[in-house]
């Protein structure tokens, strides 16, 4: 049996202070949304950053980007059943296939329909410790206990930042071009940073009366491109 996720969900009755998870867009398990990038961004580097509430506990897809064509590149975001001895747990997953599993990152720890959860997903292959290269969160907690993993190889080129189709709130199956396993629920606040591998503080802080995670704005962080501005440094 799966150990359960028990961080702090906020709830109705959990609104005291601090920004609350407003402008959420609702999927009702047949609509969803898509969106096919023109140019190349950083496909090593990136950052999800989404709120989600489940309004069920079957599989749910929320997040994914591939080609339109049978064991094609592909990166997804979803929850998922794990059958441990005579129990099944829900858990979530992040995957990476290109004809095989590049990627896998199954959490040992199971979530409910309960609340709100913040997922980040942090990624950067050119890492040298492989078991840094993708970085998964939940409610401000990174998630370390995962079954069977497998982690990206050192630069690897994702399908994220591609110029192939991105799907929200659903996934296309290998099997077929007919999109499927749409989401029933709640997301809130999505974020897809090119080229930096973020941490849950840049989306979100920990109130200080009740002790629970929230959401806040996000700000940017500026890049240094190398300029140098002056050589006069004493």
């Amino acid at each position: 049996m799966g150990r359960a996720f028990i961080p702090h969900i906020i709830t109705d009755d959990k609104v005291a202070g601090g920004q609350l998870i407003d402008g959420s867009f609702k999927f009702e398990g047949a609509g969803s949304l898509s969106r096919t990038p023109t140019s190349i961004g950083n496909r090593k580097q990136f950052t999800f950053s989404y709120w989600i509430k489940h309004t069920n506990d079957k599989i749910h897809h929320f997040f994914q980007q591939r080609a339109d064509s049978n064991g094609s590149q592909q990166f997804g975001m979803q929850t998922r059943t794990h059958t441990d001895g005579d129990m099944d747990d829900i858990i979530f997953r992040v995957l990476a296939q290109d004809g095989s599993t590049v990627m896998l990152l199954d959490s040992v720890a199971t979530i409910s329909d309960e609340g709100w959860y913040h997922i980040v997903v942090a990624n950067d292959t050119t890492l040298g410790t492989n078991t840094e290269r993708t970085k998964l969160y939940i409610n401000n907690q990174r998630i370390t206990e995962l079954h069977s993993p497998v982690y990206f190889d050192q630069h690897y080129n994702t399908s994220i930042s591609n110029t192939v189709r991105s799907l929200l709130g659903c996934q296309r199956p290998n099997s077929s071009a007919t999109i499927s396993n749409h989401l029933q629920g709640y997301i809130s606040q999505f974020y897809m940073v090119d080229g930096q591998a973020l941490v849950p503080s840049d989306f979100g802080y920990t109130e200080s009366q009740t002790g629970i995670w929230r959401p806040k704005k996000y700000v940017p962080k500026k890049i240094n491109n190398g300029t140098t501005w002056s050589n006069n440094v004493s």
